[in-house]
């Protein structure tokens, strides 16, 4: 394949926007590998990790995929934090 065919395939994909607060087709794009399962377990879980690591994606996807029978989402946000994030 040409470099220029290359680039205009490139060209074609949809990766979708960079935040998951403005995606449109979050769970299309999600690759989901389990935590999705552990997160309505009904069991309580922090999701803590750095900028970019798709904390609100699972946040977005978790309050998506309950019910109203099955475990309560809700978000944390401490008034300041501690550590070197």
């Amino acid at each position: 394949m040409s470099n220029d065919k290359t680039l205009q395939g490139l060209a074609a994909v949809d990766f979708g926007v960079l935040d998951a607060e403005s995606e449109k087709n979050l769970s299309g794009y999600f690759v989901d590998t389990g935590v999705l399962a552990k997160l309505a377990s009904g069991q309580k879980h922090f999701v803590i990790g750095r900028k970019g690591s798709g904390k609100t994606a699972l946040f977005r996807l978790a309050s998506i995929s309950t019910d109203g029978h099955g475990p309560t989402v809700r978000a944390v946000i401490p008034v300041s934090r501690h550590w070197n994030a």
